[in-house]
């Protein structure tokens, strides 16, 4: 897990997101392993907010881009035959 924890911090910087999305299942948690734990939550809790930026970032972006491309409603010529 402290693995994809750097994974993700990595893509969280704009490296490639890991390929594997699935979790192992680990089962119970021993209590000597709890404040890794907590920790290894926490650094998840920090890249998904960097995530949901880069995602927030990445939508204006696109919506910017997008409305450059819209057709305007006014016409952008005269018709000069009437």
């Amino acid at each position: 897990m402290e693995e994809r924890l750097g994974q993700w911090r990595a893509a969280a910087s704009g490296a490639a997101a890991p390929e594997e999305l699935s979790w192992p299942d680990v089962g119970q948690l021993p209590s000597r392993l709890e404040v890794r734990a907590r920790e290894l939550l926490e650094g998840y809790l920090e890249v998904q907010v960097a995530m949901a930026r880069r995602h927030g970032a990445l939508r204006v972006l696109l919506e910017r881009t997008a409305a450059a491309f819209r057709p305007i409603a006014t016409p952008l010529f005269v018709d000069r035959r009437a």
